[in-house]
């Protein structure tokens, strides 16, 4: 029995294999195709491709000897997800004028660079002089493959592109990192990156590292006992977990402010979960990796005796975090208004000038973002000349995005005639 469960596996795995080999195979002709160089395929034979299939690098392998936290699925996971996104985002294949074919950073290192490697060896054998024709194809087809000096070294353009990729691969490891990494959950982050042989294939070793939030117990605005994490975020440039602070700008009432000193920043989980019940309309994960490139570019100021930090997506803003700056000289982030709420800057402008109040904009459902998501707001609308006083048009344009919106959360939208109506009314109550 035993010698037949081995046999068994054996042959699963020489299957798997196979259905592997046949669809790289695949992603090899299409993206010949794709990119304008089908004339090729036909000097690409099954020796080459097996070549190409056994030479692509690894991508990621991870290291998890430093995670607490994540296990064997979760690894899984990260991994699969990451292949994903190296995939999903693509890229001009050139930088030349009106480029318009693209190529993803999956198949970039997956397919191209061992072509590239294969294709510019010097030439040992007959079959060589063929896989030359490959080349001249290529560079007829507007992508110079050679270098000029010697034509067994990569162009200058193959390094651009190479140098564009490398930036695609640290920003989706970046993001999915973002995607993960919560202070007040658990904090995710790499320590170190290394290119290492494994089976006669060049790959990425990256080291993860993982710990639980880091928490002291403190007090709410209204003196409730609290616990207050600390802030922290993985920091892609250095390789390792940063410990967020910042400094705050000169208060004439808070003599003990030191506007030189970068105080360490706290969080309340209520402030977490408020962020995500008011930009919604995204998936949990989206919104997570902007939270953590709102902790990158930290940026305080103070409003109303309280420190306001911009929360963007997008590149735009979409709310804002409150803090306290309490006795013992720390950053207490306590909640997160969105953008329209009555203590934004926004919101009250919107208050003052049309009479919005917060029982208002709830009814309108204008205090989140995913009804901007789901509704089309005629730009000559009354709405919009509010929105453009108060400094929040551009949620008005959120909706030609909404195809980047989580697809299984039911969205609610607003119609122009229900909100010039409700407007009129206000009017008329004044």
């Amino acid at each position: 029995m035993a010698k037949k469960k081995k046999a068994a596996a054996t042959q699963a795995r020489k299957e798997e294999e196979a259905r592997r080999y046949n669809v790289y195979k695949k992603r090899v002709f299409n993206l010949l195709r794709e990119l304008g160089y089908s004339e090729a395929i036909q000097y690409i034979d099954r020796s080459m491709l097996r070549v190409l299939y056994s030479a692509r690098p690894t991508l990621l392998r991870i290291n998890a000897a430093d995670m607490t936290i994540f296990n064997k699925e979760d690894l899984d996971i990260i991994k699969s997800e990451f292949y994903y996104y190296m995939d999903f985002d693509k890229m001009p294949f050139t930088l030349r004028e009106g480029e318009k074919r693209t190529i993803s950073a999956l198949d970039f290192y997956d397919i191209w660079m061992p072509l590239s490697l294969y294709l510019l060896r010097e030439p040992k054998y007959p079959e060589d002089k063929i896989y030359a024709r490959i080349v001249d194809i290529i560079e007829a087809g507007g992508f110079s493959m050679r270098g000029i000096n010697n034509p067994y070294e990569f162009s200058a353009e193959f390094d651009r592109v190479l140098v564009r990729m490398e930036y695609q691969y640290t920003s989706t490891l970046m993001t999915y990192i973002f995607q993960l990494s919560n202070p007040c959950m658990h904090l995710l982050w790499f320590k170190k990156r290394n290119f290492e042989m494994l089976r006669n294939r060049v790959g990425r070793t990256v080291d993860f590292s993982s710990c639980k939030p880091q928490s002291i117990w403190g007090t709410d605005r209204k003196g409730e006992r609290r616990l207050l994490f600390r802030v922290g975020f993985p920091d892609i440039l250095n390789d390792g977990l940063r410990w967020l602070s910042a400094c705050i700008p000169h208060n004439p009432y808070i003599p003990e402010l030191d506007p030189d000193r970068p105080y360490d920043v706290y969080i309340q989980e209520h402030a977490i979960k408020r962020m995500f019940e008011r930009v919604d309309g995204l998936s949990p994960n989206v919104v997570n990796t902007y939270m953590n490139f709102c902790f990158t570019s930290f940026d305080v100021d103070w409003y109303k005796g309280s420190l306001l930090i911009s929360f963007s997506v997008f590149s735009f803003r979409v709310g804002y975090f409150f803090a306290d700056f309490t006795r013992d000289r720390k950053i207490v982030i306590r909640t997160f208004y969105f953008i329209t709420y009555d203590h934004t800057p926004e919101g009250e402008i919107l208050s003052s000038y049309a009479g919005l109040k917060a029982l208002d904009k709830r009814y309108l459902c204008i205090d989140r973002l995913s009804t901007f998501f789901a509704s089309k707001i005629d730009q000559r609308s009354r709405l919009a000349s509010l929105f453009r006083e108060a400094g929040c048009e551009h949620l008005l344009r959120l909706n030609e995005m909404r195809e980047l919106a989580d697809r299984e959360e039911k969205l609610t939208s607003i119609s122009n005639e229900f909100i010039e109506k409700y407007l009129s009314s206000l009017d008329d109550d004044v």
